[in-house]
């Protein structure tokens, strides 16, 4: 409840984002045995876009907390919490 959902979708993300990029990996891999060969290049481009853009978030992810762990420490200096 204290938390927006971006905050808990970033946690959650960051948590199992790993394991999201195996188990698509591995699909494709799979998968390959069952698609139509015409089919995989498809099938390759919609892995490779999904990959890429949890990728992408996962970088904005750890950006913004270190930003935000930077911006917490000079508040905590500002109020004297911290010399």
């Amino acid at each position: 409840i204290r938390e927006s959902a971006k905050e808990t979708a970033a946690k959650h993300l960051a948590k199992f984002a790993g394991l999201y990029l195996l188990i698509l990996v591995l699909a494709f891999i799979f998968s390959i045995k069952f698609i139509p060969e015409t089919s995989i290049a498809v099938v390759a481009g919609l892995i490779t876009l999904v990959v890429t853009n949890l990728s992408t978030i996962l970088k904005g992810i750890i950006e913004n907390g270190e930003n935000k762990e930077e911006d917490a420490l000079k508040e905590a200096k500002q109020r004297g919490i911290i010399k």
